[in-house]
């Protein structure tokens, strides 16, 4: 889906970019070919979307400041507005996640569909942070 802004044109880029390639390709003598399945995304479109999660996500940390109800600091305007930015914040959120474990896992889940990823370690944030860093890993948003 493309769409023109101020004479930029913008596209919907997937989650995360796939590199699909074999990793033994050169044992079995195939030609190397590389296939990058993320459309060409303007910059301004990527800065932008980043500036945008940046100022959110600081006004949320201010905001929520030592609110220990789940459903509170889930429930800030601008948490919400992190989730409707949609699948092209997810590297964001994961590397936010890098640095302090922080309840993203909801809009995680709400953004990816993703359900399951961190279930069985209940409240452990850390542990929750840690499994949904190795999808990150895995999915090669990180």
């Amino acid at each position: 889906m493309a769409f023109i802004t101020d004479k930029i044109e913008y596209h919907e880029a997937p989650m995360c970019p796939q590199k699909r390639f074999s990793a033994d390709w050169w044992k079995k003598g195939e030609s190397f070919s590389y296939s990058e399945t993320e459309p060409k995304v303007a910059v301004e479109a990527r800065s932008s979307v980043e500036t945008e999660f940046n100022e959110l996500a600081r006004t949320w940390y201010e905001e929520i400041g030592a609110e220990s109800s789940l459903s509170k600091i889930t429930s800030n305007i601008n948490y919400l507005r992190i989730i409707a930015l949609g699948k092209s914040v997810v590297p964001y959120i994961l590397r936010n996640l890098q640095k302090q474990p922080a309840p993203w896992f909801i809009a995680l889940r709400a953004i990816t569909g993703e359900l399951n990823i961190g279930k069985e370690y209940g409240g452990n944030f850390r542990k929750i942070a840690d499994a949904w860093l190795e999808w990150g890993y895995q999915t090669g948003c990180l």
